[in-house]
């Protein structure tokens, strides 16, 4: 995929998602998804609870997240059309590298569109852009009760190697299957 190209992926009841690279002037947009997730979803991504965060700090960290430099990761946002005039963002993913050949992936889907197969299809598409990257192991920490990435990670058919320390699983995903699936037919 070139740098700055917008790709689209449909979500289980048919709905289509434009998917674009996050940028700087993105934070907004972050700002609102975070507005879009209930307290069991900020936890679940952020493993603590964040029930009325102080919005200058959800700004701040917002700001920090949209800009992501291109030795630090990549990060993408995913955008539908409902009723408004602009498409607006329901999800987001990102990977940062933290080793070599090594990045460590998150993914955030907005309340109304959880269930839909949009985590599974974002992890999945940014999965093969780090891939292609140079990537070859994801990594994530997760509550060992976050059983809706646990579900994205089966659907995905990766092998995944767990670790529990505590309340949390150390995941660590081989994306070698990945070299198959990005050959060329």
């Amino acid at each position: 995929m070139v740098e700055n190209e917008k790709q689209t992926i449909q979500t289980d009841d048919g709905q289509l998602l434009e998917i674009r690279p996050l940028e700087s002037a993105d934070a907004y947009l972050l700002v609102d998804l975070f507005d879009h997730l209930s307290a069991e979803s900020r936890y679940r991504r952020f493993n603590q609870t964040l029930v009325s965060p102080d919005p200058i700090l959800v700004a701040t960290n917002a700001l920090e997240m949209a800009n992501v430099r291109p030795e630090q990761g990549a990060a993408w946002l995913a955008f539908a059309q409902l009723a408004q005039a602009a498409p607006v963002p329901v999800a987001g993913v990102r990977y940062m590298f933290t080793a070599p050949q090594t990045a460590e992936f998150s993914v955030t889907v907005r309340d109304d569109f959880q269930g839909r197969g949009v985590g599974t299809a974002l992890l999945a598409f940014a999965m093969q852009q780090a891939y292609a990257a140079g990537v070859r192991r994801a990594y994530a920490q997760v509550h060992y009760e976050n059983q809706a990435l646990l579900a994205i990670l089966r659907k995905l058919a990766l092998p995944v190697q767990r670790v529990r320390e505590g309340a949390y699983l150390h995941l660590t995903v081989d994306l070698a299957p990945l070299d198959e699936a990005l050959q060329p037919a």
